[in-house]
């Protein structure tokens, strides 16, 4: 059994990230897999809509601190590793013709957060915690969260996210724009393959061009500042504090 698991049925797919002992925190495998997982479903003419979603407790912690920690102090040089695959990740979502659904239960912290804001729409059950934690491991965000947070909640809100590490709960992510919709944990398989459902009977090649619009709309490049969010972030695995805050987290 691989880092992602796959299940195709009516017109629908479900990624699922699949590293459920680690909360299903990035490394390198599966950022790769990922990527061609996307890429792979992307192509597929048969499928009309995609749910992106974690096995076990957690969509996903972010980044897996232990590898890093174990990169130091050249840790940048897998921050832009991870990066490059996770950028490939977010492109492929945005620039698929189909929605892309983000499920979300238990903890979507840092890059996954990003990863999960650059999904389409974003169905939460009542236990999904959300937060752009980069901070506190003295990281700058990546995953596209500089390019979607900002624009999804307000400049001072992001800048509160992004600067204290706040836990959002899925209550105050849908009150704050980051969620489409909340349901009950016992009703969230339900609701998310009953909302692909939905989405799959829809005109795709209608929702393909509408997201070509939104993504121009954004007025920037997505290439450019994903681009920019890599090399920051590498950059700052190279600061003691980073160094300090991940031998923390991993003596815990």
């Amino acid at each position: 059994m691989g880092d992602i698991l796959l299940k195709q049925e009516n017109h629908m797919a479900e990624i699922c990230l699949n590293r459920p002992e680690s909360l299903n925190a990035f490394n390198v495998s599966l950022a790769t897999e990922l990527g061609k997982i996307l890429g792979q479903v992307a192509k597929d003419k048969k499928i009309r809509a995609v749910i992106l979603r974690g096995k076990g407790r957690a969509f996903s912690a972010g980044g897996d601190l232990k590898m890093f920690h174990e990169m130091l102090p050249r840790a940048d040089r897998g921050f832009q590793k991870i990066s490059s695959l996770l950028n490939h990740a977010v492109q492929t979502i945005r620039k698929m013709p189909k929605p892309v659904i983000a499920g979300i239960h238990g903890p979507a912290y840092a890059a996954a957060f990003g990863l999960a804001l650059s999904c389409d729409l974003i169905l939460a059950s009542e236990s999904a915690k959300f937060s752009a934690s980069y901070i506190n491991v003295a990281l700058t965000p990546n995953g596209s969260a500089t390019i979607y947070l900002p624009r999804l909640v307000g400049w001072h809100r992001a800048a509160e996210l992004f600067f204290t590490g706040r836990v959002l709960s899925a209550k105050e992510a849908y009150e704050w724009g980051i969620v489409n919709r909340v349901v009950k944990d016992s009703d969230f398989e339900t609701a998310l393959w009953a909302w692909a459902q939905e989405l799959a009977k829809q005109p795709t090649a209608v929702i393909g061009k509408t997201k070509q619009l939104m993504n121009q709309s954004l007025g920037i490049s997505l290439t450019s500042q994903l681009e920019q969010e890599k090399k920051t972030i590498a950059w700052s695995s190279t600061t003691p504090e980073f160094a300090e805050r991940v031998t923390q987290f991993v003596k815990k």
